[in-house]
């Protein structure tokens, strides 16, 4: 069985707004081209009519027997009402994880401001997900996504499982001292290229 963990359906091409519907017709197409049987969605760290929020996905995947949801969480924005709809999907199982997105905002993962998140996650026993490394926004401030500080969390947290995003591309050597140290953090190694890889770059990666 194939799964792919990292999976958005966010319209980054702004240009014009593409359905809910459409994106995740796309996303079985491309599923079923690549023989892939179950995906994860990860929502956003924002909401708008280009990145749909947690609810709208998970209302919209009812009818898919082979898409879960990963719930994305803004450090700079979330409140008691996202606390608790978090709380209640993660009670019914209607999220696998949770998604956190440093660089993107300006957080480090060991900030306090999240521990009821970690806390939630140990409870319902669903790893969190770290942004980690390069920003595809120009206007990300990188110390904070450097797979270095998730070391603190891991060890502060021994129970949460945790993964980091992109294998902290190009920190990959540095992500790795960390998943070697600590057994509850893990890699994955989505998002390496826009676009196809070159033959260097992919010689590098292996």
């Amino acid at each position: 069985m194939i799964i792919d963990v990292h999976t958005h359906i966010n319209n980054y091409h702004e240009d014009r707004v593409v359905s809910l519907n459409e994106s995740l017709d796309k996303l079985s197409e491309n599923m079923a081209a690549n023989n892939i049987d179950y995906s994860l969605v990860l929502t956003s760290y924002k909401v708008n009519e280009h990145r749909p929020s947690t609810r709208q996905v998970v209302e919209a995947i009812k009818g898919y027997n082979n898409l879960g949801v990963v719930s994305g969480v803004s450090y700079l924005h979330y409140n008691h009402r996202d606390v608790r709809e978090i709380s209640e999907y993660l009670e019914n199982g209607f999220i696998k994880g949770l998604k956190f997105y440093p660089g993107y905002e300006p957080f480090y993962p060991n900030d306090i401001r999240f521990k009821l998140m970690y806390e939630m996650a140990i409870e319902y026993d669903v790893p969190v997900m770290f942004h980690s490394g390069d920003t595809y926004a120009p206007t990300g401030k990188i110390k904070y996504s450097h797979p270095i500080h998730i070391d603190d969390l891991a060890v502060d947290y021994p129970e949460l499982k945790i993964v980091i995003c992109h294998v902290g591309n190009p920190w990959i050597k540095d992500c790795m001292e960390v998943v070697y140290k600590n057994k509850n953090v893990y890699a994955d190694i989505s998002g390496l290229v826009l676009g196809d890889f070159s033959d260097k770059f992919e010689r590098y990666m292996k």
